[in-house]
């Protein structure tokens, strides 16, 4: 398990500025071990990259990425309050990876609190890294533009109809597939008569 803590920010300041406190575990599954801990490893260096103003478009995401080697070792803030963010990253820690009960696959998690500069970033985040569980930690009420939610919600519903459509193309292609496997069935037995 790996943990950091960005010791060098007051979050009173940010949310007297607006931003959002949330608290959001992300959860990975997969095989190997390996794989699945490779896996955690780049969400995290993805985490401290959301909080540069330039994600998802990074010029050098090579340099940026060594840089968060650096920070999460020293335990230091990525941006050194030196320029506009879209969120600040409090604290993450990397859960340790575990096989799951009665199967080859593991799973791992990252729990993270992060300050993020407005509801259009929280939804942002949501869509980028989709969170098993958020929670909103400050303010207690939020006050959304409806301009900002319908260009969430529309962005939702596009990512919505392609997961349908790519899970209704897969149902055609295995219902096809069943089909042709039926068909060499059918062929070998005859062949062996």
């Amino acid at each position: 398990m790996s943990f950091y803590e960005n010791k060098d920010i007051d979050i009173d300041d940010f949310l007297d500025e607006g931003f959002i406190l949330v608290r959001a575990i992300i959860e990975i599954a997969g095989s190997p071990k390996e794989f699945v801990e490779e896996l955690l490893k780049d969400l995290r260096d993805k985490l401290f990259l959301f909080q540069h103003p330039d994600f998802p478009n990074f010029k050098s995401e090579k340099e940026l990425k060594e840089k968060i080697e650096n920070i999460f070792k020293e335990n230091k803030d990525l941006l050194d309050g030196s320029m506009e963010r879209n969120a600040v990253i409090v604290n993450t820690q990397i859960g340790d990876v575990q096989q799951i009960e009665n199967t080859n696959f593991y799973s791992g998690f990252i729990e993270t609190e992060i300050l993020v500069k407005d509801i259009k970033e929280l939804l942002k985040f949501s869509v980028n890294f989709t969170p098993s569980n958020l929670q909103i930690l400050e303010p207690s009420k939020l006050k959304i533009e409806s301009l900002v939610l319908q260009d969430f919600l529309n962005e939702v519903v596009s990512l919505l109809n392609n997961l349908f459509n790519n899970l209704k193309n897969l149902d055609a292609e295995n219902k096809m597939l069943k089909e042709e496997l039926n068909k060499l069935k059918k062929l070998n037995l005859r062949f062996r008569r």
